[in-house]
C-alpha cells in the first residue's frame, strides 16, 4: 500500500493455493481526510476441517499510519459447496498465522471531530469473491493478478457513527450459520403440516364413507333380489314349445303353488320333444345367472364340489342333462345328497332324462307312462320328493309349426312342399324338432 498516495488507496491480499480456491477480500476507500482500511483473509484446511480467518486494520490520517491491528481466528467450514483440497498443495503453503499483534505506537491523530455515517449504503464493506478452477493454470494466475477493484463511496464526515467489522467466534455465532446454510437447503420431503394433516383425514373420511355407500347398497340389492317368478318362462314355453301344452301348464302349476326351498324337476321325453329348449327357457328367466350351475354325467364325480359352491343368499338352479335311465341311480343320489344337507340353500334342480331305448336294428322305442313311474317310484324310496314333467311324442302339426319356425329364421321362404318332405324326414329319423333345422338348410343351400 502507498501511504504517500492522497487519492485513491487499495488493499488486498491473496492466498497462493494452487487449486484456484482464492478468497479476496477488498476494500477500496476515496477521502482526503482519515481513512480506515481493512484487510481479511481465509485459509480452508482439509485435514482440520477449519477455516482460518486473520483481519488486519489500518488507519491513516494525511497519509500518515496512525494505528494497526491484526486479528486472527478459527471457525468450522460449514459450506458444503467448497471441494476438498489435496494435502499436498496445503503442505506447500509458505504462510504463517500471526496471533493479535500489539498496535502500532504511532502519530496520535485527534478523532473528536469525526462523524462517520452509519448509513449501510455508504458504510465498509468487505466482498468475498470465489474464483473456481479454470481449464488451464494460466487463467488461474490472470485471475489472481487481476483482482477486482470495488470503489466505495467517500465516508460522510457528517455522519454520525462509524460501523464495526465484526467477526464473532462464539458458539452462537457458529450455530446461526449453520441454522442459516441448512435453511438455505431445499428438503427431499416436505413438511407436513397440521392442516395439510388434517384435509388428508377428511378426504379419507369421505372415501370410506362412500366406499361404505356403495359396498351397502351392493349388499341390499343383492339380498333383496327379486325370487324366480315362472310365470313370465311359462308365457315364452307356451309360445315357443310346440305341443307340448300339457307339459307347460304342468310346471307353471309346481312352480307357482311350490313353496319349497328344494324342488327337484324332471323333464322326461325322447328325442326332440323340446326338453332341452324348454330348459334353456327356464335358465333364461332365471333371476339369479350367476348361480346356474350344469352337468353331464357321470354325476358321482360332481356331488361334493356342486353342492359346495352353491350360493347361500339366493336360490340356485342346477341344470343335470343328457341323462338316461342307465343314470338314475347316480341322478337320485346326486340329489339325496343335496337334500339331507343340514342349513341347505335355495336350490332347484332341473333333470332332463331321455328314456328312450335302441334295439339291435337302430330302432327306438319309448314307453313314457312306464318311465315316469320308474322315476318317481325310484325318489320315493329315498323319500326326496319330485315332479315328473312327460314330454310326449311332437304331432304332425306341431312338427309342421317347427319347420316353418326354422325357415322364418333363416329368412326362407319354403313352400308347402318342401314342408312337407321335411316333416317325412323328421318322422322316419325320429328326430323330431331338434332335426328340423338341419333339414331346412338343405332346401336354402
Amino acid at each position: 500500500m502507498d501511504i504517500n498516495f492522497q487519492g485513491l488507496t487499495r488493499t488486498s491480499s491473496f492466498t497462493d493455493l494452487s487449486s484456484a480456491r482464492k478468497l479476496i477480500f477488498q476494500q477500496v476507500t476515496a477521502t482526503e481526510g482519515l481513512v480506515k482500511h481493512y484487510s481479511c483473509e481465509q485459509i480452508f484446511d482439509k485435514n482440520s476441517n477449519v477455516r482460518q480467518v486473520k483481519v488486519s486494520t489500518l488507519i491513516t490520517a494525511a497519509g500518515k499510519p496512525q494505528s494497526q491491528e491484526i486479528w486472527t481466528s478459527s471457525f468450522p467450514r460449514v459450506s458444503h459447496s467448497v471441494k476438498n483440497l489435496k494435502s499436498s498443495s496445503l503442505n506447500k503453503l509458505p504462510m504463517q498465522i500471526k496471533e493479535k499483534s500489539e498496535p502500532c505506537h504511532l502519530q496520535a491523530v485527534n478523532l473528536s471531530l469525526l462523524q462517520i455515517s452509519d448509513d449501510s449504503r455508504r458504510g465498509t464493506s468487505c466482498e468475498l469473491k470465489k474464483h473456481r478452477r479454470s481449464r488451464s493454470s494460466y487463467d488461474d494466475r490472470r485471475r489472481a493478478d487481476s483482482p477486482v477493484f470495488v470503489r466505495k463511496p467517500a465516508l460522510d464526515m457528517n455522519a454520525s457513527k462509524d460501523p464495526e467489522l465484526k467477526v464473532q467466534g462464539d458458539s452462537k455465532n457458529k450455530e446461526a450459520i449453520i441454522e442459516a446454510d441448512l435453511k438455505k437447503l431445499r428438503p427431499l420431503a416436505q413438511e407436513f403440516t397440521a392442516a395439510r394433516s388434517s384435509r388428508s383425514v377428511k378426504l379419507l373420511f369421505f372415501g370410506l364413507v362412500a366406499l361404505s355407500v356403495l359396498i351397502i347398497s351392493s349388499l341390499i340389492t343383492e339380498i333383496y333380489e327379486p325370487s324366480f317368478d315362472f310365470r313370465n318362462a311359462s308365457l315364452e314355453l307356451s309360445q315357443k314349445i310346440y305341443g307340448q301344452d300339457l307339459a307347460v301348464v304342468q310346471l307353471y302349476e309346481f312352480f307357482q303353488e311350490n313353496s319349497l326351498d328344494f324342488k327337484v324337476v324332471a323333464l322326461v321325453g325322447g328325442t326332440g320333444v323340446g326338453k332341452t329348449y324348454a330348459g334353456k327357457i327356464i335358465k333364461k328367466h332365471f333371476p339369479h345367472t350367476h348361480n346356474i350351475y350344469e352337468y353331464i354325467p357321470p354325476l358321482a364325480d360332481s356331488i361334493p364340489e356342486a353342492y359346495d359352491i352353491l350360493s347361500a343368499l339366493h336360490s340356485n338352479l342346477v341344470v343335470l342333462e343328457n341323462l338316461r335311465i342307465k343314470d338314475l341311480q347316480d341322478l337320485v343320489y346326486f340329489v339325496r345328497y343335496f337334500f339331507e344337507q343340514k342349513n341347505r340353500p335355495k336350490v332347484i334342480i332341473l333333470a332332463m332324462i331321455n328314456p328312450e331305448t335302441v334295439d339291435f336294428n337302430l330302432k327306438k322305442s319309448l314307453d313314457l307312462e312306464i318311465s315316469i313311474r320308474t322315476i318317481e317310484d325310484t325318489f320315493f324310496k329315498v323319500q326326496v320328493p319330485v315332479k315328473a314333467v312327460a314330454f310326449q311324442v311332437l304331432e304332425s302339426q306341431a312338427l309342421e309349426a317347427c319347420v316353418r319356425d326354422e325357415a322364418k329364421k333363416l329368412n326362407f321362404k319354403i313352400s308347402d312342399l318342401q314342408v312337407e318332405e321335411v316333416m317325412k324326414s323328421i318322422i322316419s329319423s325320429q328326430s323330431g324338432c331338434k332335426g328340423a333345422y338341419a333339414k331346412v338348410q338343405l332346401y336354402v343351400k
